[in-house]
């Protein structure tokens, strides 16, 4: 595997920096990023959109970054991603409805 600073770089370099921002402001660990990233889960919308389901987004976190979701380290990283996840769709929306406004010539305030 690589090293933490081999991820990041891999990170910093193939991820957009909006999705960067929901893992890390959520506590989601490199590794992990890196898991979804090796999968092409780079940009914030493909992250917010990947599943509609929480239940089976749980799945594909737990399939997809190797998670052992019975213990407590892996209940931990699945409540980061789904933090995150909702982040990033809350963050999705709010820039598809930004860009809606400044289409029709409202600008919206941030």
């Amino acid at each position: 595997m690589a090293t933490q600073t081999e991820m990041k770089e891999y990170l910093t370099q193939k991820v957009e920096p909006d999705l960067l921002f929901a893992w890390s402001s959520n506590d989601v660990e490199v590794e992990m990023q890196y898991s979804l990233a090796l999968v092409k889960i780079t940009s914030l919308g493909r992250f917010a959109s990947i599943e509609d389901d929480k239940d089976a987004f749980k799945k594909l976190m737990v399939e997809t970054c190797s998670i052992e979701e019975e213990s407590i380290a892996g209940k931990v990283a699945l409540a980061d991603l789904i933090t995150a996840w909702n982040t990033a769709k809350t963050m999705s929306k709010a820039e598809i409805e930004n860009k809606a406004m400044s289409s029709v010539g409202i600008a919206i305030k941030v």
